[in-house]
């Protein structure tokens, strides 16, 4: 099933905290993720029917527009995202698994990095096994993905050709250790 979703940062916490209460509040909305990251922003993450996540928008450009407190909030929307996708956000890497050859793609926001599993979910015959989001002073984005030598290096060969702004770099790990994958904690 596809869904919608939105994805917030703000600059204020406190400022973050009222809005989401506030959409909630006026909204039948999903909160898929919710959490304080450094330095002092708010992030947000939720889902909703398309006509509501474009009045969400649609109302918090108007407020940047007309009121400075708002001016440094970010909006990020992307439609038609697989459901299955978001269980695989911020979850604990499996241990003890043999794993052929890990792909690691790192993404400039946690949006992207969503927006790319969605692509390597449709394009590629390899298994996601972790979307973590809301990593760092950026709020950056990692996907890690596991499969066959041969699908995790076409894969990447693809990646690179549509690279842009789409992320920062990718990598693999053929034959990652027991020992790396236990020592593996974002």
């Amino acid at each position: 099933m596809k869904i919608n979703l939105v994805l917030l940062e703000f600059r204020k916490i406190s400022l973050g905290l009222k809005i989401v209460n506030e959409f909630t509040k006026n909204y039948d909305i999903e909160i898929i993720l919710s959490k304080i990251i450094c330095p002092g922003k708010y992030l947000v993450l939720f889902s909703g029917e398309l006509s509501i996540i474009e009045e969400i928008e649609k109302n918090l450009k108007s407020l940047k527009t007309f009121d400075e407190k708002y001016k440094s909030t970010e909006i990020i929307v992307v439609t038609s995202i697989e459901r299955k996708l978001l269980e695989k956000i911020n979850i604990k890497l499996l241990k003890n698994e043999e794993i052929e050859c890990l792909g690691i793609v790192e993404t400039l926001n946690a949006i992207k990095a969503i927006e790319i599993s969605d692509y390597i979910e449709n394009e590629s015959n390899v298994e996601i096994i972790l979307i973590k989001i809301g990593l760092g002073m950026n709020s950056k984005g990692l996907v890690l993905f596991k499969g066959k030598a041969s699908d995790v290096k076409e894969l990447l060969e693809k990646l690179k050709k549509i690279k842009e702004n789409n992320f920062i770099d990718c990598e693999e790990i053929n034959l990652p250790t027991q020992n790396f994958l236990k020592s593996f904690n974002l």
